[in-house]
Formats: C-alpha cells, structure tokens, sequence
C-alpha cells in the first residue's frame, strides 16, 4: 500500500445499504482501498453468487469489486481492491490500516444506528476518523 493517505471504504455486498460508504467519498481522497469480506455474514451473496457460478468465493469478491470500480466515476483517483478473509472486521480494518498511513475509514450504513459499538471498536484500532453513512430515507 501507499504511505500517502488512505480512505479505507468497507463495503457490505450482502446488504441494500452496503454501498453506502461509497457516499462519502470527496475529491479529496486521492486514494482509496475498498474492501469487502469473503466471510462472516456480509459475504453471503459473495457465497451465493459463487455457488450459481461454481468459483471460490475468493474470485466472486474479486469480481463484485471491479463492478464496484467500475461503477464508480472516481477518475484521476487511485484505488485499490481488497478482499479481507477474516469474520472479524475490527481486526481485518485494522490490519488493512496497520500497512498505511489512513485518512479515514469509511462504513457502509449497516453499521450507523446498531453500529456504533463496531464503529467505537475501529475507532479505537485505527488512528484515524471512522464514519458510517446514514441509512437513506425513502418517501412515498
């Protein structure tokens, strides 16, 4: 990784609001690592999606972040794709910051509300700021 500073993106597959963090991204971050995890309950479509293509779930994370890549209109910014393997995402963030200098980290929805406890968690692994995005609000 880079000793320039980092925003750590988690994105969760699994849930509507997964991409959400995606949200909070400025042009400020020159560069970004978007992770997902292949294990623990946020990779079961990762799990699902591999079973109906019949490869390790390893490849459907690597595949689901190049569509996240490619979806992001994110030009002249440099990021990176990573797949953590370990359930445990205080400790796979902290690993993943542990090897850069980190501007911030950034959480998908899932982890507003309910999430402020794993959110406190990373805070305190991770000397930088961690911020989760705000459940979107539909109106009829």
């Amino acid at each position: 990784m880079s000793n320039l500073p980092t925003t750590i993106v988690l994105l969760d597959p699994t849930s509507p609001d997964g991409e959400t963090a995606l949200d909070l991204l400025e042009s400020i971050d020159d560069h970004v690592a978007l992770v997902v995890l292949i294990s623990g309950p946020s990779a079961q479509s990762l799990r699902d999606f591999a079973a109906v293509e019949r490869i390790d779930v390893g490849t459907a994370g690597w595949i689901y972040l190049d569509q996240v890549i490619d979806r992001l209109a994110y030009t002249g910014h440099h990021v990176q794709a990573i797949t953590a393997s370990g359930p445990d995402v205080v400790a796979e963030l902290a690993d993943i910051a542990a090897t850069t200098t980190t501007r911030r980290v950034l959480l998908p929805a899932t982890f507003a509300g309910d999430g402020n406890v794993i959110r406190a968690a990373i805070a305190a692994r991770i000397a930088a700021p961690v911020v989760a995005a705000s459940t979107p609000v539909f109106s009829n």
